[in-house]
């Protein structure tokens, strides 16, 4: 049986999946190629987080730059 709430929470998932790929790809042009520390601290973020970082990509020149928000 279909559950419209499965559904949702499908979608939900792959929103946020593609929004945390989306700011992997623009860190990998900002930045260079991300090691696999960089790639697991921001698979484990939280979606509010990913957002944040995206909103302040233009302000992120570096690795260090990147760091604070794993603090």
């Amino acid at each position: 049986m279909f559950s419209f709430d499965s559904y949702e929470e499908g979608v939900e998932v792959g929103i946020e999946r593609g929004q945390h790929l989306l700011l992997m790809q623009l860190l990998t042009q900002r930045l260079g190629t991300l090691s696999e520390k960089y790639i697991d601290k921001l698979e484990s973020l939280e979606n509010n987080e990913v957002i944040n970082i995206a909103l302040d990509i233009f302000n992120i020149k570096t690795f260090e730059d990147l760091n604070k928000y794993f603090l």
